[in-house]
């Protein structure tokens, strides 16, 4: 589900310029949500729950895909702003004074060294997807092992 949101903005890059608070809703968007939250049907959730966790990945995944737009309108920068290479400012601009930074010079470097930029989208996309994925994993996993009961409204007297 998250793999297939990441490809519906590779292929409409300016869906992620929209507003999602209040989107269009039309049959596609109306078909989507139950889609979805088929991927996460049976795993131990309330339907709160299910919500929560489905918007969680959602948002993470529009995340991703407003900073990759970002990065693709930073490359038409003027010329008087900071080196872009690639779509990416280079390590000289972002880090100008290696006394003053030496932890962000000492992991920029090595972010330039394995990526040949300043970041990866993609490196960035598959790591911060599994911890989002790690959250409700360990709640299933927590509320197996003690049986806390689901979370919810109904929870909360």
């Amino acid at each position: 589900m998250a793999h297939d949101n990441r490809a519906l903005y590779e292929r409409h890059p300016w869906i992620a310029a929209m507003d999602t608070h209040r989107p269009p809703l039309g049959p596609g968007q109306t078909a989507k949500y139950p889609y979805e939250l088929q991927a996460l049907e049976g795993l131990g959730l309330s339907d709160l729950e299910l919500d929560a966790a489905l918007r969680f990945v959602l948002g993470f995944v529009e995340t991703c895909a407003r900073r990759r737009r970002g990065t693709h309108l930073d490359a038409r920068d003027p010329p008087d702003r900071p080196a872009v290479v690639g779509g990416q400012r280079t390590a000289a601009a972002a880090h100008p004074d290696a006394h003053r930074y030496p932890l962000a010079v000492r992991v920029g470097t090595a972010v330039g060294n394995a990526f040949q930029a300043l970041s990866n989208p993609d490196h960035a996309y598959t790591f911060g997807l599994q911890r989002v994925l790690d959250g409700p994993a360990a709640l299933i996993q927590d509320r197996s092992r003690a049986s806390f009961p689901p979370c919810g409204p109904e929870t909360l007297n």
